[in-house]
């Protein structure tokens, strides 16, 4: 019998990728709040979202009322692809001074990130947070 075709390879898995934030629930009202914009990240990179920021929604799907590891699903996807966050800009620190075009305190905006694959260092500096969004 004539040999069998050699076998291809399995197609390759997407790599998971994210948008760089560290989020957390807001105890009194259940938001969800940005607790660390992580440096290398995509979102660090946009310069657009800022610690204490609220997500409201992503690519349109409200956050409201899902659990935490439920909003990391939404935000997270095939390195490349791009995602919609609807933001509100939280309270914006005493001595801050805004820049022209900062959004303003309670300001809800939009930023569309493409995800990035954070690099190993980051994965493991990123692995000691137990909310975190890549």
């Amino acid at each position: 019998s004539p040999p069998s075709p050699p076998e291809s390879p399995p197609p390759a898995k997407p790599v998971v990728a994210g948008i760089g934030l560290l989020l957390k629930k807001d105890p009194g009202d259940h938001g969800v709040l940005v607790k660390v914009v992580t440096p290398g990240g995509a979102a660090e990179a946009d310069g657009n979202i800022r610690q204490g920021d609220e997500l409201l929604a992503v690519d349109g799907q409200g956050v409201d009322g899902h659990h935490l590891h439920d909003v990391f699903d939404m935000v997270l996807g095939e390195q490349g692809t791009r995602v919609t966050l609807t933001m509100r800009r939280g309270a914006v620190q005493s001595g801050t001074t805004l820049q022209y075009g900062d959004h303003q305190e309670g300001e809800q905006y939009e930023v569309t990130l493409a995800r990035k694959f954070l690099s190993d260092l980051q994965r493991e500096i990123s692995s000691q947070e137990h909310h975190h969004v890549e």
